[in-house]
């Protein structure tokens, strides 16, 4: 007779089970015990099989029968690791990832309906057990369910079209607003480590180190190190260091009334930012009647962008322009547009304090897609708090600098400097090594945020690098973002180029816009066609498409006719009859012209041409680098067109920016030639050595050259070229150190032209590779008119022969 206990568990409880003692009436009922086996013979079984074991390991070794039992063996481990993985999936698909909703634990126990049972409340008074704390809750991101066509959605293979190798947008996999706005988290996301992070307030600055500004108050480098040690609390410089609130005496001051509605935004803002009236207002389409009601549209404007949109007569008394509200900003706290536009686009945090989610789309870019629906593609469904597009073809910090040096975008001393600061903190260029990191250049025209403090730390960070360095945030990403991973494992989601362009549509800045006619109305009738007439009847058909086309009247620069280009010339004039020639220009004329025997439009065709602005518009720059933009990096062919810009991003630059440029290269644009200006002087025996870019070239007046292509200047102006290296005369000769400063060459721009073409063939061997390209290389010719710096020797009239003096006495006696 022995004792025992039974596990007694509630079909209702949840929690662990709980032990009661057998009654006492119990124990005394005899229990029936299992007598002790004794050692049996072994059964007939175990015999056959230890005797098919042993046939089983007699016939192994021979190869039929080995490979037979081998398939068997592989054919069963297949089927079985096919079922469990199958099983598992189900399981997974079956219970998604939903957001997980914090309760207050209570100390009762609950069945399965959620009814308190009596029993539990006896066990729980016995058993006094305390339930753990709850856990904050956070969006852990969800799983679509099977069968939805965005579960295995993939990115079709590029297009085959050699013509056009530029960015360009994919399809992307949005959600119905429908599923969208259920699946829409109710907590925030995670933050890693860091949970409560305030700013610094303070007016009393002092600079002590390189970089800054009032605006971000000047944080130190002890304070720079110390705000990338990411603790749980924290307080560090993000701007409006002055000042009671963002927005009210900081600097980038905005008025009571629109910080007041800036406030009341609670779930997604979208911003932009024009200053300087450098942009237009697009406005956002397919836009939801959800979003219309429950998300804010705010543009920063500053008082010049301001009053051209009252003068165009877009802006209405209620501040609204559309689905964007203006705000104006006042007392822009830098110089620079560049860093003005960091403000909103880093720091909306700051600005819409009670705002969820944010989205900055840059002022050059049209938003296509709801974003509520970007934000369930780039954040809920990635989980994620931060999310912005790599760029396009760049992915090394250190080839972004020198293509921005190259461009232009910056000081090439300033960008070098925030280069060999990063790379003594350990910035290493790009590699495999820091998979599963995609990139380290992005392409900041499109910043996709949720407001959660780290991802607040990571704005912050990143703008007092752009306050202390150059406004290339390009630069800076990489750092900021692998010095706050190294700390709390975040990462940030760097979607892929032509996903961005998907979402938003590349335009133009508004001067290039103003400069371009106007395009045709839609239903605009076509022209009739020309009258059937002799001279129609035996001109060629391109002859008559070219008659047809010449309607502008012609266009004169100072009076005089503009110079034709060589190009234009030949492309026009092989459709007419080869009876009409060209006069070469008499270089002894006062006046650059060109003229014709048979008066025809040609001349006329030219000079539209040349002086419309999309000639110079849309021309390549060789010898100098095209304007840039701050948010767009645009290096090439179509698509640096279609991204006037990242950031790849490109600006017209101001006429001192321009004046800046042109003298980098060596010439410096005076202006259009007048009918006054003489062209050409007589031949003086002096010469002078100039630099134009990275070329010398021999000039002597009259001489003219053909250097690479200039921008900044139409044909017909006139040009100094100041990077003079040596002048020469037969009785001195003046040597520069390197330059001579008070020497000078004039220049008249004749035309625009392409080089002959260059064939360029590579070949492997043995590995079928053959590639055929030609390149013409785009030209400048200048003619020179003058130089300066050098005395010049007089005209020396040769002596009269003795022959010459006899014939001419023998005439006046003739006389």
């Amino acid at each position: 007779m022995t004792t025992g206990s039974y596990d007694l568990r509630s079909s209702g409880s949840n929690g662990p089970s709980q032990q009661q003692q057998i009654p006492n009436s119990l124990l005394s009922l005899p229990v029936q015990t299992t007598p002790s086996v004794s050692s049996r013979k072994p059964h007939k079984m175990f015999k056959e099989k230890d005797i098919l074991f042993h046939w089983i390991c007699k016939l192994a070794p021979r190869n039929k029968i080995g490979m037979l039992l081998l398939s068997l063996v592989s054919a069963v481990v297949f089927v079985w690791v096919l079922y469990v993985g199958k099983v598992e999936v189900t399981r997974e698909t079956i219970i998604p990832k939903i957001d997980v909703q914090s309760r207050p634990m209570s100390k009762e126990k609950y069945d399965m309906n959620g009814i308190l049972t009596p029993k539990l409340k006896e066990t729980q008074k016995i058993a006094n057990v305390t339930p753990a704390p709850s856990a904050p809750a956070y969006f852990l991101g969800y799983t679509l369910p099977p069968g939805n066509p965005c579960e295995g959605f993939t990115l079709p293979p590029p297009p085959a079209d050699k013509k056009r190798t530029g960015p360009r947008p994919c399809p992307v996999c949005y959600l119905p607003m429908e599923d969208v706005l259920a699946l829409m988290p109710n907590v925030p996301s995670f933050s890693p480590v860091l949970k409560n992070l305030t700013y610094v307030q303070e007016d009393n600055l002092t600079k002590t180190e390189f970089g800054g500004s009032e605006f971000g108050g000047y944080p130190s480098l002890k304070q720079r190190s110390d705000s990338f040690d990411v603790r749980e609390s924290m307080n560090v410089h993000c701007g409006f260091v002055r000042g009671l609130k963002p927005g009210h005496q900081t600097g980038f001051d905005i008025a009571a009334p629109d910080l007041l509605e800036m406030e009341t935004c609670q779930g997604v803002v979208v911003a932009s930012a024009i200053f300087g009236a450098f942009d237009i207002i697009r406005q956002p389409k397919n836009i939801s009647e959800y979003t219309r009601r429950n998300s804010c549209f705010h543009m920063f404007v500053d008082e010049e962008t301001e009053a051209f949109l009252t003068n165009s007569s877009e802006l209405r008394m209620d501040k609204k322009i559309g689905l964007w509200r203006i705000v104006v900003v006042h007392n822009l706290p830098y110089s620079d547009p560049r860093r003005n536009g960091k403000i909103p686009k880093l720091l909306l945090h700051r600005l819409f304090p009670n705002t969820r989610y944010s989205l900055w789309v840059d002022a050059k870019l049209e938003l296509v897609v709801d974003p509520y629906q970007i934000l369930e593609r780039f954040l809920w469904r990635k989980n994620a708090s931060f999310a912005i597009s790599r760029h396009y073809r760049r992915f090394d910090v250190f080839v972004e600098a020198e293509a921005n040096k190259a461009a232009g975008k910056y000081e090439n001393g300033s960008i070098d400097f925030q280069i060999e600061f990063y790379k003594k903190e350990g910035l290493t260029p790009f590699s495999a090594d820091k998979f599963p990191i995609t990139s380290d250049v992005p392409e900041g025209c499109v910043l996709i945020r949720e407001h959660v403090p780290i991802s607040n730390l990571f704005s912050c960070l990143w703008f007092n690098e752009v306050d202390r360095f150059t406004p290339r945030d390009q630069i800076s990403f990489a750092t900021v973002r692998d010095k706050i991973r190294l700390k709390t494992n975040y990462t940030i989601d760097m979607f892929l180029d032509c996903e961005r362009r998907n979402f938003v549509i590349q335009g133009y800045h508004r001067d290039l816009l103003e400069h371009w006619a106007p395009p045709p109305p839609p239903n605009a009738p076509a022209p009739p066609p020309p009258p059937m007439t002799i001279e129609n009847m035996n001109a060629r058909p391109a002859e008559i498409l070219a008659k047809r086309s010449l309607k502008s009247p012609a266009k004169e620069v100072g009076g005089v006719t503009a110079m034709a280009n060589r190009r234009c010339l030949q492309s026009l004039a092989r459709y007419f009859h080869s009876s009409r020639t060209l006069i070469p220009i008499s270089h002894s004329s006062a006046r650059a012209s060109i003229h014709f025997k048979n008066p025809n439009p040609i001349n006329r065709v030219c000079q539209d041409f040349y002086a419309s602005p999309r000639y110079s518009l849309f021309s390549r720059h060789f010898a100098s680098t095209p304007p840039t933009d701050d948010d767009s990096d645009i290096d090439e062919s179509d698509h640096e067109a279609e991204e006037t810009d990242s950031e790849d991003e490109e600006a017209v630059l101001s006429p001192m920016d321009r004046d800046r440029e042109a003298a980098e290269i060596g010439y410096k644009v005076i202006g259009p030639l007048q009918e006054s200006d003489p062209v050409f002087k007589p031949y003086e025996p002096v010469f002078a050595i100039v630099q134009i870019g990275s070329h010398q070239f021999k000039v002597s007046n009259g001489d003219s050259i053909f250097t690479e292509r200039l921008k900044f200047c139409d044909i017909n102006d006139k040009l100094i070229l100041n990077k003079v290296l040596m002048l020469g005369s037969k009785s001195q000769t003046i040597i520069g150190r390197p330059m001579l400063p008070d020497a000078a060459v004039h220049a008249v721009v004749e035309e625009h032209a392409l080089d002959a073409k260059v064939i360029i063939f590579k070949k492997k061997r043995r590995k079928n590779y053959r590639r055929t390209k030609g390149h013409r290389q785009e030209l400048t010719k200048l003619r020179i008119t003058d130089i300066q710096g050098i005395e010049k020797p007089e005209k020396v009239i040769p002596l009269k022969t003795e022959k010459k003096e006899k014939l001419r006495k023998l005439a006046i006696d003739a006389v």
